[in-house]
């Protein structure tokens, strides 16, 4: 279960990261992540190849990771789920977090490598 103390601390951290690289506004991407397993983290990009380069150079792409990891591990620690998954759309107008279950966060992964050409793996 989330507060909304939560998806207010996840939307403002997500929204400082977009504005730290004045990506707010011009950015339009998916993210789906979460935990495999205790040591094990995954994500899945959305976005146009160009757009992931130019993120992954600036160092965009690392410091979301990290954050990803931090909610990770606070929702694995304070709701007590064995694993979280979450999806990410970003917007040039919205930025939109739900945690979801694995077999949802599977389906949206699926859903990328279907329809989406351009989309990258970590």
């Amino acid at each position: 279960m989330t507060n909304k103390s939560d998806v207010s601390f996840e939307y403002s951290r997500v929204l400082q990261l977009l504005e730290q690289f004045s990506l707010y506004g011009c950015a339009e991407f998916t993210i789906v992540f979460g935990t495999i397993t205790k040591d094990a983290e995954y994500s899945t990009w959305s976005t146009p190849d160009d757009d992931f380069k130019k993120y992954k150079e600036s160092g965009f792409f690392e410091l979301m990771q990290h954050l990803l990891s931090i909610f990770v591990e606070y929702k694995s620690q304070h709701i007590l789920l064995k694993h979280c998954h979450a999806i990410i759309q970003i917007t040039q107008h919205d930025i939109a977090i739900e945690w979801v279950s694995k077999k949802i966060a599977e389906n949206a992964i699926t859903s990328i490598h279907e329809t989406e050409k351009n989309n990258v793996n970590k």
